[in-house]
């Protein structure tokens, strides 16, 4: 089967993508075009060579600085937290089961863990499936302890 990855879907996207990405480029450094310029300066063996710099005081460009960190470190760094705290929480309250709710769940005095309204329970590295009938226990491995349950 032949795939093409230069299908004009992917050259639209791509295309995109690279304006999008030197169009938000231009407009994050525009500002310097205004506010650095280029001065001579006479070296030692009296070459000139120009030499970029500052083209207001320095004590005015701490409003453009303190933006472009709030902007661009502090509001990303900000938003990640709290979207990685969510994702965590999700990620753990999925975790455990409807099965191992704090109202349906009792351990017995070896240590395992009987779910008491579907007659399983999980303990060391198997999990043991109860029928009505105590005698007969089924081994199961682990990994699929969760599947049993």
């Amino acid at each position: 089967m032949y795939c093409s990855l230069y299908g004009s879907a992917w050259l639209t996207q791509i295309n995109s993508l690279i304006h999008s990405h030197a169009a938000v480029s231009r407009r994050y450094c525009a500002p310097w075009l205004l506010l650095a310029t280029t001065v001579p300066q006479r070296l030692a063996d009296g070459r000139t060579i120009s030499v970029c710099t500052f083209s207001l005081p320095r004590d005015k460009y701490l409003a453009y600085y303190l933006t472009d960190l709030v902007l661009f470190y502090a509001t990303p760094l900000l938003t990640s937290t709290v979207l990685y705290a969510l994702i965590g929480r999700t990620l753990l309250s999925r975790a455990r089961p409807a099965a191992y709710s704090r109202s349906r769940r009792s351990t017995a005095d070896d240590g395992t863990l009987k779910v008491t309204n579907d007659g399983a329970s999980c303990a060391g590295g198997s999990a043991v499936l109860t029928t009505t009938d105590t005698s007969s226990n089924v081994q199961v491995p682990l990994s699929k302890c969760a599947v049993a349950l």
